[in-house]
This record gives structure tokens, C-alpha cells and sequence, in this order.
């Protein structure tokens, strides 16, 4: 379950200095960036299996910009609140949460005592004592001290592991015998010592206790204690999970393969359903290392112990975890090839390459194959995905994934095609002639396909691959009346990249075309090829295009350098200037007209951004004519803006802002506009945090729940709702917003343009 989305600071109870009834939580501080969404969490774990899971939970404290927690000696709970949030201030508030009914607590008071006398000077005795102590500060100091004592404060902490009465005292006592094991690994002269230490956690083995008994197997496998192999074996069938996990952990560090029939019974037993158990499985066979014994695991009948094989392997780097391609378990296929390509391991790369996938429509193994032919990179492997993209039986993702590949064949990406992970081959050693020879046969079909994605895609491979002999069917692809708009375009643009010399006719073909998307591509590509009167074809664009088209003419401008082109652009700025030339076009006209970079040009910028002045007149021309399926991906995919970590849109996103369903219809775009540039101006009511100084004395912060020519009401993290007359009002400063400065410096006009119309589309 996931219970924050601005995780900044944690702390456990330890157990003094509150209620009895904290025992046991988790305090988590929530940093939203915004007052009223942030605050700290509270909860428990209960166990599940060998691990544990979430249970009750709720809000300690709320309407807090907390970012750190901890308790304190004196039985407070300390909490950090940044007040004014993202605003560099240099003011902050530490809040102290107590219990009035525990003042002057007597195991309060002692605790205080204890913690601050410390332990250097404290019999053994009295250590022993305390590490029954409630605060756990105490238990973790007394036992830590007993350790430094060596073989006196081992005795004590044997005695407690041994007794039976205060629980607590026991698991500490087994901790600190287990520390000391580890610090006698290699002291012969602390052999009758160590020998006591391990003899004693051996019997405990065998407690009723099972915290006792999983805690005792943790600390000898630590240690590496041979003796304690006998005592472990039946573990790994315990009635608890927990010890069986602790079990099979520690029969793989003492490193015997007498122990493998024990591990894989657990596994058996649990057949992959508890996901901790499987985990000591896995480290447990990779700590033995055994090839042999991986190898025979990879043909149990049990899912759970193939798995567990499998996963080994990969942590090993085996090559013969390619075997697990073949498995009748579909679980285990897909596993095998996240293993071999995400591991990586390279030595089963081949394997993977010739794979063939009972299911192509499975896009962990479709897309893992294919890189794996890509990267093996031979005739044969280019052969196997031309083979994949021509077959129209395929499903067309896979087929498009194929071709893609294809076409990065001579040039690939440093990064892995599926994880995105730094993992480059030698571009050098590609020959871009290995898949131009496979796939050239088959360019033409390819390109006559009805599925745009695949007559995009062997665009792609025609202009990766240079292939100048499918320069006909591409020049006949902008021709087609019956291709997508998108598909005419992208083929226009590939005659231009392979310079082909149809590309002079298929210029022409666009321009008396119809489709304005298309025009606006000629028109591009005149301006950089330099291809006849091109301020011409803008101009005629301009007068009868559409929006679109006349967007695109006029971006066409940067790369047409001439004094007609500088005269038009000028011309154009001028009716910016005087409002004559749409809103739609402002930021292409501004965007070329920057390109320029001097004289008037610069002059006449810095004069249409100025505007009517005020922070948003350099944006005021994004408002309109953006493209909202451009602006959906922003918002949903930018990483550098990550909109959704703050905004909800159709349930998905974060909690910080308001959530962005029906905006289009709630605010205008002037506000929208206000918002992202300077957020700070207006914050949005339920958002807005306050600091108000009363005229009687003290200072109150929270969140404005209302507010009218009366009153103000405040909803405070320490006071709950406070209700402020406005004329005991002394002084305001307001939080600031949780969306942070800066939005109008990482996007640019153009994108807030995409932006804005897609918002326009949350009705």
C-alpha cells in the first residue's frame, strides 16, 4: 500500500513518553509541498508470511508542511514544519507533541535519566536489568554497553536470552550474543567464549518462542557457526514463515550442499506464493554457487523451486538459464527473458534471440526477443526480424518493434531498447548492409500496409538504412490519397533524408495536394533545401491556410535566410505588435522572429513580450492554437515538469494540487496561465496557507477554510479551526504554493501552448 507521496522523515515509538496505545507505530512524515495535503501518518504493521503488511493507519498530525520527525529523552515527539514551504525564507517551527496526562511520568523521568547518565558506568547487573527496559533506546544502549564488555556482559546477555519472563530482555540478549560472535571470528583466544555464545543459541533452536528461535538462527548464520548446521536443517520446515525464512537464509551462508534438500523442500512447500520465502530460496542457492545444483532445480516439477532456479541463475550470471525458455510455465518464460536481457546475461543472449514466443502479443517477451536480435547482429538475426515484420500475422506491435529495430541496426542507442539502461554496443562493428539486404525485398509491402504504424516504421528503416532503391514506393506513398496525412509527411521527410531524387516531384505532388499538414511539410523542407520562391508559398499559406499550416509556414521562416523572408517576418511582428495577426500564431511568430537575433528584430521582440506589461505578457500568446494531444503527453509523460506527481486527472496523479477534471469549464486561461508562471499570485481556495499575527498576542497558521468581510477562518495544525475577526487581524503573510516557481523557464512558449489546449479539452 503506498501512504505517502512526499516521504521526508520516519520514526518508531520507542515505547515512552506517549499513551500506551502508540506502541508499536510508525510515525511518517507526508511533504507535499503544499500545508493543507501534508502532515505525518501513523501506523502499524502486522505479520504476513515471513514479512509483515500495513495496518491501522491515520493522520497524527495534519495541515503541516512537516519534514522531519524523532523522538526526544523527554517524551515529546519532535516535528520539523517548514512553514513557507518552497520559498527560501529561513524560517522554520520544530512542534512538540505531548501527552499532558504523563506529566511527570515516573518511566518518563527515568528514561530522561537513564538516556542522559548513559551506560559506560553502570554494573552488569544493572544492564541486564535494563534491557528489559520499556524505551527501546534504553534496551539497544544497555545491550550495545554489555557488548563492549566482552566476556562479562556476555554472560549477562546469555542469562537473558536464557530466562523466560520479560520478552524483550531475550531477543536483546540473543542481538548481543550474536554481536560478540561476530567480533570472536578469528580470536583463538576467544574460543571457550565463542563456544558458549553459540552452544547457547543452538538451544534456541528449539524455543517455544518463535521470535527467539528466528532470531537465534539470524544471529549464528551471521556468525557462519558450522556447529549450528545440525540444529538449522529442520528449521527450514518451522511452523513459522518467519523462521523458515531465517533458516534457509543461514544454511546458504554456512555454504554446505547437504543443505539443498532442506531449502528446496521450503520452496517446494511454498511454491512461489510468498514472494520473502522465495527470496531466501533464491539467496540461499546463490550462495552455494552449484551449478550442478541449479541445473537439476530447473527440472522439478515445482514452479516455485524452477523459479527460485531461475532467479538464481540470474543473479549468477549462468548461461544455462536460457533452458528456462522452453518451460511449460508461462511465468517462468517471461521471467527468463526479463533475466537474460535485463540482467543482463550475455551469454544467453542467442537463446533469447531464438526464442519464439507462443505469444507475440506479450509484450514482455515480444520486445526482449527482439532486442536480443538486434544485439546478437547478424545476417541471420536481421533476417529473423524482417521475417517478423513482413509476416502479417503478427501482431502489428511486434511487428512495428521489429522494424524499429531494423532501422537502429547501423546506429544504435547507447541505452537498452527495453529498460532504458546504459548498455551500448559498438556502433562501429554494425554493418548497416547486413539488414538493408534482408529487408529491402520487402520495403515496398511494407510501405503498402494499411496500419499506419507500420508504414511509419518502414519509413524509419529507409531512412536509418539509406535505402535509396525504395526511394519509388516512397515517392509514391505521398502521392496516395488513401495514406494518413502523418504517413504522407513522414514519407516526404524520407525522401529528404536519403536525398533522393524524387524528392524534386514529390515536393511538388504536396504542394497541390489539399492537405495543408502536408503543404506546410513542402513548404519546410523548400526553406532548408532552398527550392524555389518559398517566402512566396508562405505568403499564399498565409492568406488561405489553416491555422496549422500557417503555424507551420510561418516556423518555416528560421531556415529561410533572405531580406524577403526578414521583410515578411518583420511585417508579421509588426501585426503581433498591433493585434491585427491572431493569437493562434504569436508564439510561431515570436519563435522565428528570435531565430533572427538582431537589430529590429530583437527590438520589435523585446517590444510585443513586454506587451501591456506584468509577468505574463511574454506567455499571454500560448493561450491558443496549441495541440492537445502534444500537450496530453506533457502532462502526463515530462519527467523535468511531472505534472501528474501533483495533479489527479481521472483518478490518476497526485494529491498536491487541485485535482485538473472540469478545469476547463472552472477557470479561465488567463488564471491557468497565472497559475503555471507565477503561482505564487493566486492560490487555489482549499490550497492556500496562511501567517497571521492577531492584534491580542499570538500568531496562528493553517489553511483558509473561509473567509468573508467579518472574519477568517483558519484551519491550524495545533488549534483546529480558529476564527479570526479581521480587525484583531495585525498582520498577514501568506504560504506559498505548492506548485513551485520557475514552470515558465522550463517550458517554452510553445509547449504551455500544447499545454493549455489540452487542458481546454478536461471538461
Amino acid at each position: 500500500a503506498i501512504l505517502a507521496n512526499g516521504p521526508s522523515g520516519v520514526s518508531f515509538y520507542p515505547g515512552t513518553g506517549l499513551a500506551e496505545s502508540w506502541n508499536g507505530r510508525f510515525f511518517l512524515v507526508d511533504f507535499k509541498g503544499q500545508q493543507s495535503v501534508s502532515g505525518v501518518h501513523t501506523f502499524s504493521l502486522v505479520p504476513n508470511g515471513a514479512g509483515f503488511k500495513i495496518g491501522q493507519r491515520e493522520n497524527f498530525i495534519w495541515n503541516i508542511l512537516a519534514t522531519d520527525i524523532d523522538f526526544g529523552v523527554d517524551g515529546g515527539l519532535y516535528v520539523l514544519d517548514w512553514v513557507q514551504g518552497w520559498n527560501t525564507t529561513g524560517k522554520g517551527r520544530i512542534y512538540r507533541v505531548y501527552d499532558p496526562g504523563l506529566k511527570g511520568n515516573p518511566r518518563v523521568a527515568e528514561t530522561k535519566r537513564l538516556l542522559g547518565e548513559g551506560m559506560a558506568n553502570r554494573s552488569i547487573r544493572e544492564l541486564g536489568r535494563l534491557l528489559g527496559q520499556q524505551d527501546y533506546r534504553v534496551r539497544l544502549d544497555a545491550q550495545f554497553e554489555l557488548v563492549r564488555r566482552g566476556d562479562d556482559g556476555l554472560h549477562e546477555l546469555i542469562n537473558a536470552a536464557r530466562q523466560t519472563k520479560v520478552h524483550l530482555s531475550r531477543l536483546h540478549g540473543v542481538w548481543g550474543t550474536g554481536q560478540l560472535l561476530h567480533q570472536f571470528r578469528g580470536q583463538v583466544t576467544a574460543f571457550r567464549a565463542r563456544t558458549e555464545a553459540v552452544e547457547t543459541l543452538i538451544q534456541l533452536l528449539k524455543d517455544a518462542d518463535h521470535q527467539v528461535r528466528a532470531q537465534s538462527v539470524k544471529a549464528l548464520g551471521d556468525a557462519r557457526a558450522p556447529e549450528a548446521f545440525a540444529g538449522l536443517v529442520p528449521l527450514a520446515a518451522d511452523p513459522e514463515a518467519r523462521v523458515r525464512f531465517e533458516a534457509v537464509v543461514a544454511l546458504g551462508k554456512l555454504g554446505r550442499l547437504e543443505a539443498v534438500p532442506a531449502i528446496v523442500a521450503m520452496l517446494k512447500k511454498n511454491e512461489d506464493a510468498d514472494p520473502l520465502l522465495r527470496h531466501a530460496g533464491v539467496m540461499a542457492l546463490t550462495a552455494l554457487n552449484d551449478r550442478a545444483t541449479l541445473i537439476t532445480a530447473a527440472k522439478d516439477p515445482s514452479v516455485g523451486v524452477r523459479m527460485a532456479s531461475l532467479i538464481a541463475m540470474r543473479r549468477l550470471k549462468f548461461d544455462d538459464i536460457g533452458q528456462f525458455l522452453d518451460d511449460s510455465e508461462p511465468r517462468i518464460v517471461r521471467e527468463a527473458a526479463r533475466a537474460i536481457n535485463d540482467g543482463p546475461v550475455e551469454g544467453a543472449t542467442l537463446a533469447l534471440a531464438s526464442h519464439q514466443p507462443k505469444d507475440w502479443n506479450d509484450p514482455v517477451l515480444a520486445a526482449r526477443v527482439i532486442s536480443a536480435n538486434l544485439r546478437a547482429g547478424t545476417a541471420t538475426h536481421a533476417r529473423r526480424l524482417t521475417d517478423l515484420a513482413a509476416d502479417g500475422k503478427t501482431p502489428d506491435p511486434a511487428r512495428e518493434d521489429a522494424l524499429l529495430a531494423l532501422a537502429d541496426w547501423g546506429n544504435p542507442s547507447g541505452r537498452d531498447r527495453v529498460t532504458g539502461n546504459w548498455r551500448p554496443l559498438i556502433a562501429s562493428s554494425r554493418d548497416g548492409a547486413v539488414p538493408a539486404a534482408a529487408v529491402t525485398p520487402h520495403v515496398a509491402a511494407l510501405l503498402g500496409q494499411s496500419a499506419e504504424r507500420i508504414q511509419l516504421a518502414a519509413l524509419r528503416v529507409v531512412t536509418g538504412l539509406k535505402l535509396r532503391a525504395a526511394a519509388p514506393s516512397v515517392s509514391a506513398l505521398v502521392g496516395s490519397k488513401d495514406a494518413a496525412s502523418r504517413v504522407r509527411i513522414a514519407a516526404l521527410n524520407t525522401l529528404e533524408n536519403i536525398d533522393a531524387r524524387e524528392l524534386g516531384g514529390a515536393l511538388e505532388t504536396a504542394s497541390i495536394s489539399g492537405d495543408d499538414r502536408l503543404q506546410s511539410a513542402a513548404a519546410s523542407i523548400r526553406a532548408r533545401s532552398g527550392m524555389g520562391d518559398v517566402v512566396a508559398q508562405i505568403q499564399s499559406t498565409l492568406k488561405s491556410g489553416s491555422t496549422h499550416a500557417k503555424q507551420e509556414a510561418i516556423r518555416s521562416l528560421v531556415d529561410v535566410k533572405s531580406e524577403a523572408a526578414d521583410k515578411l517576418l518583420l511585417s508579421l511582428l509588426d501585426g503581433l505588435k498591433s493585434g491585427e495577426q491572431p493569437v493562434e500564431l504569436g508564439v510561431d511568430i515570436l519563435d522565428s522572429a528570435v531565430s533572427r537575433q538582431k537589430g529590429l528584430f530583437a527590438e520589435l521582440v523585446k517590444t510585443v513580450e513586454a506587451g501591456d506589461g506584468g509577468p505574463l505578457a511574454p506567455y499571454r500568446f500560448a493561450v491558443a492554437g496549441g495541440n492537445a494531444e502534444a500537450g496530453r503527453r506533457l502532462f502526463h509523460e515530462r519527467e523535468d515538469v511531472a505534472c501528474l506527481r501533483c495533479h489527479q486527472v481521472g483518478g490518476t496523479g497526485g494529491e498536491v494540487g487541485p485535482k485538473m477534471d472540469g478545469i476547463a469549464v472552472r477557470a479561465t486561461a488567463d488564471y491557468l496561465l497565472e497559475s503555471i508562471v507565477t503561482p505564487n499570485a493566486k492560490i487555489a481556495p482549499g490550497f492556500e496557507g496562511v501567517m497571521i499575527e492577531t492584534k491580542d498576542g499570538p500568531w496562528v497558521s493553517g489553511v483558509i477554510k473561509s473567509e468573508n468581510e467579518r472574519q477568517v477562518v483558519i484551519n491550524s495544525p495545533e488549534d483546529g479551526l480558529v476564527t479570526i475577526p479581521l480587525g484583531n487581524i495585525k498582520s498577514r503573510q501568506r504560504g506559498a504554493s505548492g506548485m513551485p516557481e520557475g514552470m515558465g523557464q522550463i517550458l517554452s512558449r510553445h509547449d504551455l501552448r500544447d499545454v493549455f489546449a489540452y487542458l481546454s479539452t478536461l471538461r
